[in-house]
């Protein structure tokens, strides 16, 4: 027990997110099963991001539509209103001690009381349209001595046939001394204000605002002491900042569209990779490098030099001497593969070295964003598509050879390096 009491007062944050979705998501003699979530998989589902004509913008499609459970939505003779009554049980993994085995991984649970469901709001009363049903919930640790308490305060209506419940305002806050969540939502005035800031566990500082048609980005890794700005001004305009060492660098683009065309690498690494990471997916388009990589270098063969220097990064990893340059040839290939997607591929199915195809195999693995994008491309055959090829061959200078490989295979001749001499093929 007091091995127990040691973790959580050393893990007890963890899910406090994941409260944003869990809490009113099972009702205990409903689904019995222990919800597995983690932080950012609650991020994701609370901050849905979408590229659309070259802008990125909240997803109103799908934020706030859950299934009905969630809001609790009980049907009374035509009447519909919300019961929320509910003990939730979180089990927590602890990642493992280096060496251990799965079976001695540590874990705990966490009981959280969820109380709420049809009531006076005044808050929200005088919003109300006809049919809407206004809901409150407390939220608190069934352990007196717990650290997380807070509040849903809600209105919306059931939809789909009552099989889903569309939240059209949200007012969600959860504290604790170590982590604050703000979540907010407004689907009439389009608003979205997302606050998260975790100290121990996730260590950042997240926050997404889009209001009066202006979306504002701002994240903080509080262990590393970087993190970014993003804006996107009324009529598209964007504007990255994010820490280079000791100094500010920027980036700025007439849309996303632009800025990722022109500065791709410093906006996947510096912008999607973090959002990514603290688990805020942003749907994937056409305008992601992690699709432009796919379509452009996915289904055949890269450029002659492009391949050479695949296969030097490849041999270097398989006569490296020492684990040191093994590891830095590793890291070499790895940042080189989206210029070679087909290629090393092609090669990790050929290794007969069983050791270097592992290898190859990680390589590949370590750019989950690709694998995630391939089937995106095959649907919407943008593979195959000259006219977006030649775009990036034209105004993507990181894609520029990739698209110009992918063109030649398209048409069947290469017309060398001048986008001119393509244009009319």
């Amino acid at each position: 027990m007091n091995a127990r009491c040691c973790i959580k007062r050393k893990w007890p944050l963890r899910v406090l997110i994941v409260v944003a979705v869990a809490s009113a998501r099972l009702r205990a003699e409903e689904a019995p099963e222990t919800p597995v979530l983690t932080p950012r998989e609650a991020l994701g589902w609370m901050a849905p991001l979408r590229i659309v004509d070259g802008r990125l913008d909240i997803d109103w499609t799908s934020v706030g539509i859950v299934p009905a459970k969630v809001a609790g939505l009980v049907e009374t003779n035509g009447t519909y209103s919300s019961q929320i009554s509910s003990v939730v049980k979180f089990n927590i993994a602890l990642p493992a001690p280096a060496g251990a085995t799965r079976a001695t991984q540590s874990d705990f649970d966490i009981m959280l009381n969820i109380e709420g469901g049809t009531r006076k709001l005044q808050s929200l009363d005088a919003a109300l349209k006809p049919g809407e049903i206004p809901i409150v919930a407390n939220i608190s640790e069934k352990d007196p001595t717990g650290l997380l308490h807070g509040f849903l305060r809600a209105r919306g209506v059931p939809a789909r046939g009552n099989a889903d419940f569309d939240f059209s305002e949200i007012k969600l806050n959860l504290d604790s001394a170590t982590c604050l969540l703000v979540y907010e939502l407004n689907r009439q005035k389009r608003e979205f204000n997302l606050r998260f800031k975790e100290e121990r566990v996730l260590e950042y500082n997240l926050s997404i605002t889009q209001s009066l048609n202006i979306l504002l980005i701002h994240f903080e890794n509080l262990n590393a002491n970087g993190g970014f700005n993003f804006t996107q001004k009324p009529h598209g305009e964007v504007e990255l900042s994010y820490d280079k060492g000791a100094t500010k660098a920027f980036v700025r683009g007439e849309n996303l569209r632009d800025a990722i065309q022109k500065h791709a690498a410093e906006i996947q690494m510096n912008f999607l990779r973090p959002l990514a990471d603290a688990g805020v997916q942003i749907a994937l388009s056409i305008d992601l490098p992690v699709v432009m990589a796919a379509a452009t270098t996915g289904f055949s063969e890269p450029l002659p030099e492009i391949a050479k220097k695949a296969d030097a990064l490849i041999s270097a990893i398989a006569i490296s001497a020492t684990a040191e340059e093994r590891a830095r040839a590793v890291t070499e290939l790895t940042r080189f593969y989206p210029q070679a997607i087909y290629h090393v591929f092609q090669a990790s199915e050929k290794e007969t070295n069983p050791d270097l195809k592992t290898v190859l195999k990680r390589v590949i693995a370590a750019h989950p964003g690709i694998i995630r994008a391939v089937p995106f491309v095959l649907a919407k055959k943008i593979h195959e598509d000259r006219a977006y090829q030649f775009d990036l061959f034209e105004h993507a200078p990181l894609f520029k050879d990739a698209a110009r490989a992918r063109l030649a295979v398209l048409l069947g001749k290469d017309y060398g390096d001048n986008p001119d001499a393509w244009k009319g093929k």
